[in-house]
């Protein structure tokens, strides 16, 4: 199980995503829209909720949304199916995301790269906001990668410190999904 309160993962989980920011830029497409100048939250981890039990159990939601999208996209990514695809991160992604990551993991594949490995994904701040949230994270994708399909060659390694901002919004069956990620550099 996640410690959502902590923004960790425990030792035994890994999450395998499509290694680094580097891909993930490939994968988010054009979901920045040029914010990289944003600024940061403190890197301190969040402190514990001291609101009533509605408020945290609408920011472990918010978290589990955004973790678990990290866990459909490399299951994705490896689907030769487009409506498998869109199946499992529909589940944790809406517009305009999950169009540009779908059509993007297509582009990927067309110049015959796939992902391998895992990331550790480390919330630092949660911001809810009616059905809006954003969470920044601080992913470490060290044991991720890009490679060939055909030859198995790595392209590509992911890094300790992916500064990430990603908007969420609550749809009307009540579920949070991502419609944004936004890359801040280094944390």
């Amino acid at each position: 199980m996640i410690d959502y309160k902590k923004g960790r993962h425990p030792a035994s989980a890994t999450y395998p995503v499509i290694a680094g920011v580097a891909l993930l830029l490939v994968l988010a497409g054009s979901c920045s829209n040029g914010d990289r100048k944003t600024v940061l939250p403190s890197t301190s981890p969040p402190e514990a909720p001291t609101t009533s039990t509605a408020t945290t159990s609408v920011e472990d939601a918010v978290r589990h949304a955004y973790t678990q999208y990290w866990m459909a996209l490399p299951q994705a990514e490896q689907s030769s199916s487009n409506e498998r695809r869109r199946q499992l991160l529909g589940e944790y992604a809406t517009q305009p995301l999950l169009d540009d990551v779908l059509r993007n993991i297509d582009q990927l594949h067309a110049r015959n790269l796939t992902s391998s490995g895992h990331i550790v994904v480390h919330i630092q701040k949660v911001q809810i906001g009616g059905n809006r949230a954003t969470v920044w994270d601080c992913q470490d994708s060290t044991n991720a990668q890009v490679k060939n399909s055909r030859t198995g060659q790595v392209t590509s390694r992911g890094t300790p410190n992916d500064h990430l901002r990603a908007t969420l919004a609550r749809g009307s069956d009540g579920r949070w999904r991502i419609n944004r990620i936004s890359p801040l550099g280094r944390c």
